[in-house]
């Protein structure tokens, strides 16, 4: 059982850790104000999407990872 709550800790930090940089990429874009024709728009537009993508993924694997830890929580209480 520690095995899995130390798991699920490392889990939620490297989650913290995407959605920072995921709200500093944000905010580097909206710092642009809109503004496609800057030469930065492009690049930090990609930056952002691919954090998002990995936050949505980090999203999934924390609610797995909660689910499969109260399951053995579950299993371990019969």
């Amino acid at each position: 059982m520690k095995a899995q709550v130390a798991n699920a800790q490392l889990n939620k930090q490297w989650y913290d850790g995407i959605r920072q940089e995921l709200l500093e990429a944000q905010a580097a874009l909206d710092a642009l104000g809109g503004d496609e024709t800057d030469p930065a728009y492009d690049g930090l537009k990609a930056n952002r999407d691919a954090l998002l993508e990995e936050y949505n993924e980090a999203q999934e694997a924390m609610s797995v990872s909660y689910t499969h830890l109260r399951a053995h929580e579950t299993r371990s209480n019969l």
